[in-house]
């Protein structure tokens, strides 16, 4: 499985009246929580497009995931806790500028429905994020993924673009208490893309808010 949900995304700005897809939750999926990608239905997605009002918990890769063409993508009102790698967005295409936003988003940690609760039944403890870094590439993907090589959506398989840039506006971590899980894996609410090239694109932080963490 890619994701949970592989979802058109909606005009930019929409955020507080879209009905295209809106209150969905995605948890515990062995793949990622949501791959939003630009609806060729939609006004010029390949200028801006947009997500929001969407959650993932405990899914295996990103919570949100974009590797697609559009000069602007923007993700909004956003619930994530608990995943693998956070939130994954990647700008493609050979652009001369593009931008990635995050806003108006609750990143959480461990929560308190441990991945290895005990006993000696097998359990998927694994290293957990809430931001992997945002980056740009030459090389989109196909938002069903009909092979294993491309699979995840946030594998880099091109150079890296020094088109993008990024922004965090109004983004509030909530209770990473920790440097580890439970299960003694790695938790950290910012990480560099395991992928992207040495060219890391600026991540923009305003107003951004972190309560109760370590």
């Amino acid at each position: 499985m890619t994701a949970g949900f592989v979802v058109p995304g909606h005009d930019c700005g929409d955020a507080e009246t879209q009905t295209k897809f809106r209150g969905n939750v995605a948890h515990s999926v062995l793949g990622g929580g949501a791959n939003i990608f630009p609806d060729v239905a939609g006004n010029d997605h390949n200028t801006c497009y947009e997500g929001s009002h969407f959650s993932a918990y405990k899914v295996t890769f990103a919570g949100v995931s974009t590797n697609f063409v559009g000069m602007e993508q923007r993700m909004s009102n956003m619930v994530m806790a608990d995943n693998v790698l956070g939130v994954s967005l990647i700008v493609a295409g050979d652009l001369e500028r593009a931008f990635m936003v995050l806003k108006d988003s609750d990143i959480y940690g461990e929560t308190e429905a441990l991945d290895c609760p005990g006993g000696d039944h097998e359990c998927k403890c694994m290293n957990k994020n809430g931001i992997y870094s945002f980056t740009g590439t030459h090389g989109a993907k196909d938002f069903h993924i009909g092979s294993g090589s491309p699979y995840p959506m946030d594998h880099i398989m091109s150079y890296g673009s020094w088109s993008p840039a990024t922004d965090f506006y109004k983004v509030r971590f909530h209770d990473w208490l920790s440097r580890e899980t439970a299960c003694g894996k790695k938790q950290a609410i910012f990480n560099t893309h395991r992928d992207a090239s040495d060219y890391i694109p600026f991540q923009n932080y305003y107003q951004c808010e972190f309560d109760n963490v370590a």
